[in-house]
């Protein structure tokens, strides 16, 4: 589901990795089972951080959703390899 700013009750956050990839697979898993039934019954919208199409710096975006949606969900049971996309960008 896409959504502006205003209607995202449930932000999820997640490594980013190839299709395919075990880490994608299970982003899109939880995507699938748990964040969108969860907006559903909020009668709202999920905004996955991985697939923001706002213009604009991508951290600010993801500060915004952290701050302002009613439900964050975020995966984090990932280990730091070459099949996730992890950057840090400087200021």
């Amino acid at each position: 589901m896409k959504s502006t700013k205003s209607h995202a009750a449930v932000f999820f956050i997640c490594p980013i990795g190839e299709p395919g990839s075990v880490h994608r697979t299970r982003s899109d898993a939880i995507f699938e089972k748990i964040c969108q039934p969860l907006a559903e019954s909020l009668r709202s919208e999920v905004e996955r951080a991985d697939q923001l199409e706002e213009s604009g710096i991508i951290i600010d975006q993801i500060l915004w959703y952290l701050l302002y949606a009613k439900v964050v969900v975020a995966d984090l049971n990932a280990d730091i390899s070459e099949d996730a996309d992890w950057t840090v960008s400087e200021a």
